[in-house]
């Protein structure tokens, strides 16, 4: 499977929270389409995005997808915030089935419910940005390695079947 970009991945969130009845923060969107992500790594052993994650002051964040929601600010994305073209690839049936879940397993939370979720102690983001705690600053552009989203994923999911 070729990754995706994490505004096809954003629009088949759109898509299953417009079903539900349901609106997206920026916020909520970057943190599902993250947890998409971190579970396919850790399930597959394959990334489902074709960009890097980076670690940002409020968790991890998509840039490319940062960029294009940051004028909706907390508020609803509109269905139509995603460029029409990015419709060209739609998701696999089996990518499909992986959003659903995420929806399931996270769509119930806020976004800050979510965010709390990816600043747990031992995360990949804390795991990145533990080290720049002590200097009282985060750079810019500090990538979360897939090696230890996937590390994590695959942990979380070993104690689930436990």
């Amino acid at each position: 499977m070729k990754p995706y970009s994490a505004l096809d991945i954003a629009k088949e969130f759109l898509r299953v929270a417009r079903q539900k009845g349901e609106q997206l923060s920026h916020m909520k969107l970057q943190k599902l389409v993250y947890f998409a992500h971190g579970w396919h790594l850790g399930l597959t052993g394959r990334p489902l995005l074709d960009e890097t994650i980076e670690a940002w002051q409020y968790g991890p964040v998509i840039p490319s997808l940062y960029e294009m929601l940051k004028p909706y600010g907390n508020q609803p994305i509109a269905n139509k915030a995603l460029p029409d073209h990015m419709d060209d690839q739609p998701v696999s049936s089996e990518i499909h089935e992986l959003v659903n879940k995420i929806w399931e397993v996270y769509g119930g939370f806020s976004a800050f419910q979510l965010s709390v979720i990816t600043h747990e102690k031992g995360s990949p983001w804390w795991q990145v940005v533990a080290a720049y705690e002590k200097m009282g600053y985060l750079p810019k552009g500090l990538d979360v390695p897939d090696h230890l989203i996937a590390e994590f994923f695959l942990k979380k999911r070993e104690t689930a079947n436990a």
